[in-house]
């Protein structure tokens, strides 16, 4: 990490603690500002990146004028406010949806930032992109009609769950399954078993369920090794893990947690994950009995794929483009080599399951297969020029450090 990246973090694990900064680091600030080794422009857009400009404000504002940029200062005040009225507004919204739920009696239960955000000294400073809620399989039916009574209207439709939109708010998810792994077990053993520990709790005043701490564990646990696997996932995911565990401490039933993780084949990647969590905001991880990191360049390989990501994978376009092209490398082949023949038809041609949701049509009606790759053709000219741009700028080495880290996680 370079000396931009160490400060945020720095500032990211005083902000989740409702601490601020000690005489000792404005001293260090000072002297990295004399020497020139910080950027607070650079370290502003890294936090915007990741999502967490807004959590990182209070924090910021403590420091002594004489510390930050002003015009930067301004710029956060500015990027924080507004980030925290959107959150408000958004769920504003968010509780009349849920009490929609409540009239109807149909059981739900939120998920993700919906209760996270309740950890986090200032909730509405920690952003979400969209609402994640879990219903019942056979209520699935009765809450579309719900939501489409409020106005909202079907994005996309995925294995688990149904996306829908409204006005300017942020999506709702609508899941009836918790976990990629269970579609891959052909099982809802771990989405059933959640409704039977499942806690009540309110959303401003609407009344709604969450999941029991262990099970909000596992379910983030299951979310980002699916986002390691297909884009990637940034600061603010690892800082709900941190304020999760150390909110619940000793409540945890940490052995219910780990048989669950070698149930689901995700043992490696969440014992990763803690340990990433403890060398970046020293979160007390005495929990972890396996002393499992005999590599630990892979360890810090996982915190630079997590810096590089951003929220949503995107922050650098050589690792957007890497994640385009990992779904086109045989993974578990320890050769990995990115142009064989077969990768390149891969990557041209994919089948029915590879291809983007955007080219639906062809997933209902595989006959229009090669329509569907001649749409997707026409879509990828400016991005295979923009990988030509960028093949001598390291991507093929950021690919293949991707297709190591992601078989060192066991997660292929």
């Amino acid at each position: 990490m370079d000396a931009n990246s160490t400060l945020l973090i720095r500032f990211l694990s005083l902000s989740i603690r409702a601490l601020i900064p000690d005489h000792e680091l404005y001293q260090e600030i000072q002297i990295k500002i004399m020497d020139n080794s910080i950027d607070w422009d650079t370290i502003y857009q890294e936090a915007f990146a990741h999502q967490v400009h807004g959590l990182l404000y209070p924090v910021i504002s403590a420091l002594p004028k004489d510390c930050c940029d002003f015009k930067i200062l301004s710029r956060w005040q500015r990027g924080a406010v507004l980030a925290g009225l959107h959150q408000l507004e958004h769920m504003k919204q968010m509780e009349k949806v849920l009490f929609g739920f409540h009239k109807e009696n149909i059981p739900v239960v939120a998920l993700k930032g919906l209760v996270l955000r309740n950890f986090y000294p200032k909730p509405e400073l920690r952003t979400m992109g969209d609402a994640d809620l879990l219903v019942h399989k056979e209520d699935v039916e009765r809450s579309k009609a719900l939501l489409l009574s409020l106005g909202y209207k079907i994005t996309l439709s995925y294995s688990r769950h149904i996306s829908f939109s409204y006005l300017s708010y942020p999506l709702i998810e609508l899941h009836w399954a918790l976990s990629d792994a269970e579609c891959r077990k052909a099982t809802s053993e771990f989405t059933d078993s959640i409704w039977e520990r499942v806690e009540e709790t309110t959303i401003n005043e609407a009344p709604v369920l969450c999941l029991s701490v262990e099970d909000q564990i596992l379910h983030l646990l299951f979310h980002t090794a699916h986002h390691t696997m297909t884009s990637g996932f940034g600061l603010r995911q690892l800082c709900d893990f941190v304020v999760l565990i150390e909110n619940a401490g000793q409540a945890i039933n940490w052995d219910y947690i780990h048989t669950k993780t070698e149930v689901y084949s995700i043992r490696k990647f969440s014992l990763s994950i803690f340990f990433v969590c403890h060398t970046l905001f020293d979160t007390d991880i005495s929990f972890m009995k396996d002393t499992f990191v005999k590599e630990p360049c892979y360890i810090d390989l996982l915190i630079e794929d997590v810096l590089n990501s951003g929220v949503y994978g995107r922050k650098l376009k050589t690792r957007e483009a890497s994640t385009q092209l990992m779904k086109y490398i045989d993974v578990s082949d320890n050769k990995r080599e990115l142009y064989r023949i077969g990768n390149k038809l891969s990557f041209l041609f994919p089948s029915t399951d590879k291809i983007s949701l955007k080219y639906s049509y062809a997933k209902r009606l595989p006959f229009l297969l090669p329509l569907a790759w001649l749409h997707r053709a026409f879509h990828n000219l400016k991005k295979i020029s923009t990988y030509k741009a960028m093949k001598h700028n390291g991507i093929e080495t950021i690919t293949k450090q991707r297709a190591s880290l992601l078989k060192w996680l066991e997660l292929y």
